[in-house]
């Protein structure tokens, strides 16, 4: 009896977790936000080991405004780079102590933040790529708009406003799945985590133009690899990180380079298949038949948003049409994806 109410209690208290770190993310309401730091010193500490700096963070809930610490750091690895962002990227990490009650971030402890970098309409394509993945399953990570006013805290600058977006930790992610995340030093092959989302995972990333993913022997890229038992016991690969995907033409990556049209880079960076994995005719279809569902979802989601400029939808708009075009070919199914296979099925 004992074990049995013990049983039920880590159930609850579980639920009660999970209905915290759900609160942030269960609404796609833009979340404005004030963040004060010192300015100078977090984009001085742009180094391999970046340090943790004191930080401010107010917004108004429910017509009540909330202040409370956290902590950030410049994290990322092109985009930490000075000469690639102007704003890097950055971790935020919270004390759970400080948090007010009732707070939408009662459960959060650290999460990404995804800055404006170089262009704002960048970092919008970049959050509705993850918005897209949304729609097609919820082995995926959630995402949060924001629209944040930095404000030094020496005074030594105007403050400025821009978009950002939160991404769901992987923690969070794996629990709110009823799983949990894989060591990322246990070597992994692309036939050994399981089919139907590593299928998924590859035609997604072709549809965004993106092959700057990968799952191997010695390295995972922009995939995070959880573990669920009750979903079949395979480890279980979600993407993230699309900044260097054809659709969104990241200014940054034409450094130095003539910039192509937003279509020609695009069609450019649209490879399939970087992880070589094998797969029939049938499963590609059963895969292909879930993009052809949700068109018309994607398609309303980007001509209704209120935060993409025209020309961004229109382009974006473009690209998918290109890609559902491709798709609806049996001849390209069967060379380009069937016949990316390395080896026979």
């Amino acid at each position: 009896m004992t074990r049995r109410i013990f049983s039920c209690f880590l159930t609850l208290l579980l639920c009660s977790q999970l209905f915290a770190q759900k609160k942030l993310f269960k609404s796609d309401e833009l979340l404005e936000v004030k963040l004060s730091f010192d300015y100078d010193a977090l984009q001085k500490d742009r180094g391999y080991k970046p340090s943790y700096h004191d930080a401010t963070l107010s917004y108004m809930n429910d017509g009540d405004k909330e202040e409370m610490p956290v902590r950030i750091r410049v994290r990322g690895a092109y985009r930490r780079d000075p000469a690639t962002c102007i704003f890097p990227p950055i971790h935020m990490k919270f004390d759970k102590e400080e948090i007010p009650k009732g707070s939408i971030f009662k459960g959060q402890k650290k999460m990404k933040v995804v800055t404006h970098c170089q262009l704002e309409s960048e970092i919008l394509k970049e959050y509705y790529v993850y918005k897209m993945y949304n729609m097609f399953t919820e082995l995926s990570f959630n995402v949060r708009l924001l629209k944040i006013t930095y404000v030094d805290s020496k005074g030594n600058r105007p403050e400025e406003t821009k978009y950002a977006f939160f991404i769901e930790s992987t923690k969070h992610m794996a629990e709110r799945n009823g799983g949990k995340e894989l060591n990322e030093m246990i070597p992994l092959l692309p036939e050994e985590v399981e089919r139907e989302q590593m299928t998924l995972t590859t035609l997604f990333n072709f549809m965004v133009a993106n092959k700057d993913f990968r799952v191997n022997k010695s390295t995972r890229k922009n995939l995070k690899v959880i573990t669920n038992k009750d979903l079949g016991g395979k480890p279980i690969v979600i993407p993230y990180d699309y900044d260097w995907a054809g659709i969104i033409n990241a200014s940054y990556l034409n450094r130095g380079r003539k910039p192509l049209s937003a279509m020609a880079y695009y069609l450019k960076q649209r490879v399939f298949n970087p992880n070589k994995i094998c797969r029939s005719t049938e499963e590609y279809q059963a895969t292909i038949a879930k993009f052809q569902e949700l068109q018309p979802a994607i398609f309303d989601m980007y001509k209704n948003s209120p935060y993409l400029d025209k020309t961004s939808i229109k382009e974006t708009l473009k690209a998918y049409k290109n890609f559902y075009k491709f798709i609806k070919s049996p001849k390209n199914i069967e060379t380009t994806f069937v016949g990316s296979c390395p080896n026979e099925v």
